[in-house]
């Protein structure tokens, strides 16, 4: 049998391949008429960076299989194993017909995974889930070339799906990249941030008025309601709430001179919420010149606005 591989151009599934049928490798884009120059009889998708189209798909019906490693139909698209965790979603693997859509088409095999306790970051998860689908593949593949697996549809009911936008928004958010602890992913996971709305003004108002935030602010009064009120109606529109686990946890806001006003509840603290808000309050106001007024007692908003680029003059840190 003539097989074309598209994706990865060496490892276990490559090895195998070769010693059983005649294999042709790349990771090129490639056209109708250039797949059609290998003349193949099977086709298998592994790591393709790129979007089989329709009339490739047309051209070869049911012989056009595609290696995800994600439990469909969960985290289809870019970088499934990032999202599982980010989203607390199924883990697993699967191999699947490719039809018109992405990661959409009939399962053929798939199987879950549970990770070992010493596989702690995304790197050594995402290793094991290439491992355990290669490891499907090769014991099928008898199977899968002759057709004999009967394919199911996928839910229609559940799933999701990313795009690379998506998660290069959040990236710069991990605190060691590949090597990040799941459990970071994870909590991260559970944190959102909303836009301000009166159902959270009362909440701002005691974060405010909390001895153990007030004790960092340079106005140390207490903020009374009616005038928290007033404040809010104008500035609505520049403050943000930090959701963890869908309850608010903290905010972020400026005023009319453009200085940040930032505060986390004690129980949240030391979870990176700081950072979290922080940096996703400079992307949505990137047009401002941001400020922020830092007590040099403060060491951990020193060290805050610091490491989100921050340049300090004279205790005052302005967004670059």
């Amino acid at each position: 049998m003539r097989v074309l591989v598209l994706g990865y151009e060496e490892g276990p599934i490559i090895e195998y391949l070769k010693s059983v049928d005649e294999v042709f490798v790349t990771s090129s884009r490639l056209t109708l008429e250039q797949i059609q120059s290998y003349d193949p009889d099977f086709i298998v998708s592994y790591g393709y960076k790129y979007i089989l189209r329709p009339p490739v798909v047309r051209a070869y019906p049911n012989r056009i299989i595609n290696l995800h490693i994600s439990k469909l139909p969960w985290n289809r698209g870019y970088h499934p194993n990032f999202w599982s965790f980010y989203d607390n979603t199924p883990k697993g693997v699967t191999i699947h017909l490719i039809d018109e859509g992405i990661d959409t088409g009939k399962i053929l095999l798939q199987k879950d995974v549970d990770f070992r306790e010493d596989e702690d970051t995304l790197e050594k998860t995402y290793k094991r889930l290439r491992k355990e689908i290669e490891d499907l593949f090769i014991a099928n593949w008898t199977a899968l070339r002759s057709n004999q697996i009967e394919p199911l549809k996928q839910s229609e009911a559940s799933g999701s799906h990313y795009y690379r936008r998506e998660l290069e928004a959040i990236w710069p958010l991990l605190s060691r990249g590949w090597n990040t602890p799941i459990r970071e992913i994870e909590d991260l996971g559970k944190k959102k941030m909303v836009k301000n709305e009166p159902r959270y003004w009362e909440f701002i108002r005691t974060l405010r008025n909390d001895p153990s935030a007030r004790e960092n602010f340079m106005n140390r009064g207490i903020t009374k309601s009616e005038e928290h009120k007033a404040y809010m109606e104008e500035h609505q529109d520049k403050f943000y709430i930090c959701l963890f686990e869908d309850k608010p946890v903290g905010y972020i806001g400026i005023n009319s001179e453009n200085y940040i006003s930032i505060a986390v509840v004690k129980e949240a603290r030391g979870k990176g919420l700081g950072k979290y808000m922080l940096q996703y309050f400079h992307e949505e106001v990137k047009t401002r010149k941001l400020r922020a007024i830092v007590k040099i007692t403060n060491e951990a908003s020193l060290k805050l606005f610091e490491s989100c680029g921050f340049v300090k003059k004279f205790y005052i840190f302005e967004g670059v």
